[in-house]
């Protein structure tokens, strides 16, 4: 289910992507470098179904379980292979971006070579940058995806897995507890950090 949401808002994405380089293409509609052309056309914002309401906006798209019910209730083949899926959606937006930005690249040197009145090469410059950032992220999520693969694990949740006694069982509650609080900070930082 997770999957075909997921592939159904890949293709939204990808098509809302298309409208908007068609419309890039048009004199002045780099998006990116020019933020006259932002303040002029609004662009279609992508209606996220799956978002869930009164969450901020890069929460997750559908309602995860809490930190503790998914390390002590959902298997641990299963966790991987959604936080596998996930990656993959962040690694196809760098590929994207950078393959994209390549080309937008590539026809500013093609105009500038036919030009009478060649631009600056600030622009190019810009755009280097940018396709270096987001070909070094994708790059690092590829790697994070082939780093979980390897990582062998079982299809169960991981009290059946250790099958723990009393005593253990309470002291693996209580050092959940403190990750969960240490997450949950690290969360609430990286949203206060967003916001200013």
């Amino acid at each position: 289910m997770i999957a075909a949401r997921f592939l159904l808002r890949l293709g939204k994405w990808l098509y809302s992507l298309g409208e908007r380089l068609d419309k890039s293409a048009k004199p002045n509609g780099n998006p990116i470098l020019n933020s006259e052309v932002d303040a002029e056309a609004p662009q279609e914002e992508l209606e996220d179904e799956d978002h869930v309401e009164g969450m901020p906006e890069d929460a997750p798209s559908f309602k995860m379980a809490g930190l503790s019910e998914r390390v002590t209730g959902k298997s641990m083949a299963s966790l991987r292979a959604e936080a596998i899926q996930l990656l993959f959606a962040l690694h196809a937006g760098h590929v994207i971006a950078a393959e994209i930005l390549l080309s937008r690249k590539i026809g500013h040197i093609v105009d500038n070579a036919n030009s009478a009145y060649p631009e600056s090469s600030e622009q190019l410059r810009q755009l280097n940058q940018f396709i270096t950032n987001w070909t070094s992220d994708a790059g690092s999520l590829d790697a994070a995806i082939g780093l979980l693969r390897q990582i062998e694990l079982p299809d169960a949740p991981l009290p059946d897995v250790i099958e723990p006694n009393a005593e253990e069982a309470e002291l693996g509650r209580q050092l959940l507890e403190r990750y969960e609080q240490s997450f949950n900070q690290q969360v609430l930082e990286q949203t206060l950090g967003q916001d200013d």
